[in-house]
């Protein structure tokens, strides 16, 4: 496993040199990996780890100047017209927030701002994970509640398609059944053909 920002790990065949070498190793560590910025108590994660990748979030937008902010947002934009909505928080919607809640890098000077701030971001809809993109722990008794994806921002995050999340939706814990949860691990090319394209 690779460590990553800063408790998750994914696996490092993902990363692997291919066709178009270094390229591709980049987009990948682009889109997969996040900055966890709430949530993800439930699965073990330190509650103060998203507040530091939150501040990290933040002092990563700033250094975004006018220049390198209009380059991202032109390869964004052409990325979500060939594939789709990104699945997380971006820079944009990042800037939106810091401006509503009249945040700054220099405002955010102890815990407690982080806390308040962590709060405001909850309070809205941005950084919001659809796709499963890394593995969790769910517990099998069917009175824990399903896993709720973290919160997360990234540089340029994967994008939103159906497939992948329809074969998200269709395996444990997500699946119930008579109120148990049903312990189907591996989903099928089928489920994406029936539930999308209602074949």
């Amino acid at each position: 496993p690779i460590p990553c920002v800063p408790w998750q790990s994914q696996t490092s065949g993902q990363y692997q040199r291919r066709v178009h070498g270094e390229y591709f190793k980049s987009m990948m560590w682009l889109g997969r990996i996040d900055m966890r910025i709430a949530g993800g108590e439930e699965m073990g994660q330190d509650p103060s780890a998203p507040r530091r990748t939150w501040f990290l979030s933040v002092i990563l937008s700033s250094l975004l100047r006018d220049g390198a902010f209009k380059n991202w947002t032109y390869f964004n934009k052409l990325c979500e017209m060939l594939i789709g909505v990104t699945d997380s928080m971006t820079f944009s919607q990042l800037r939106t927030v810091m401006e509503r809640a009249e945040v700054s890098l220099d405002s955010l000077k102890t815990e407690e701002d982080l806390t308040d701030f962590q709060t405001k971001v909850l309070e809205s809809s941005y950084g919001t994970q659809h796709i499963q993109g890394a593995v969790y722990e769910a517990s099998t008794d069917p009175n824990v509640a399903q896993v709720e994806l973290p919160r997360s921002f990234t540089f340029l995050g994967q994008k939103f398609v159906m497939d992948s999340w329809v074969l998200g939706e269709l395996v444990f814990d997500k699946v119930m059944y008579n109120g148990q949860k049903v312990g189907r691990r591996v989903p099928s090319s089928l489920d994406v053909a029936f539930a999308v394209f209602q074949n």
